[in-house]
C-alpha cells in the first residue's frame, strides 16, 4: 500500500529466538525450521531478519541460517533477558530499528 508522499513499505520479516542460553527449554528443531522456511517462501520478503543473543546449533539451524540475515542483539542494559517470551518484543524492536 502506498501513501501520498511516502515510498513503499518494505516487505521484511523479523524472527526472534535465542534470548536465553537454554532457549527456553526448546532447542531449534524441524518445527522451527519449517515455520521460517514457510514464511520466507510464502511471503517472499525483501529480507528476513533473525535476531538472537545465543545462536542455536544443529542440522535444522544450519538449514535455517541460509534463509535469514542474523542480527546479534544484547539485552537492554547488558542484563540477560530473564523471560524470553515476554522480552521478545524488545528484541524485535531492536531488530526493526536497525533495519530502518
Amino acid at each position: 500500500m502506498k501513501s501520498p508522499g511516502c515510498g513503499m513499505i518494505p516487505k521484511l520479516l523479523h524472527f526472534c529466538f535465542g534470548l536465553a542460553p537454554d532457549f527456553g527449554g526448546k532447542p531449534w528443531s524441524l518445527f522451527h525450521y519449517a515455520c521460517v522456511r514457510s514464511a520466507v517462501e510464502r511471503i517472499q520478503p525483501d529480507q528476513a531478519f533473525f535476531c538472537l543473543e545465543f545462536e542455536p546449533k544443529g542440522p535444522w539451524w544450519d538449514l535455517t541460517k541460509d534463509l535469514v540475515t542474523i542480527v546479534r542483539i544484547e539485552a537492554p542494559g547488558g542484563r540477560p533477558f530473564s523471560r524470553p517470551a515476554p522480552d521478545s518484543p524488545v528484541a524485535l524492536a531492536t531488530s526493526a530499528k536497525r533495519a530502518g
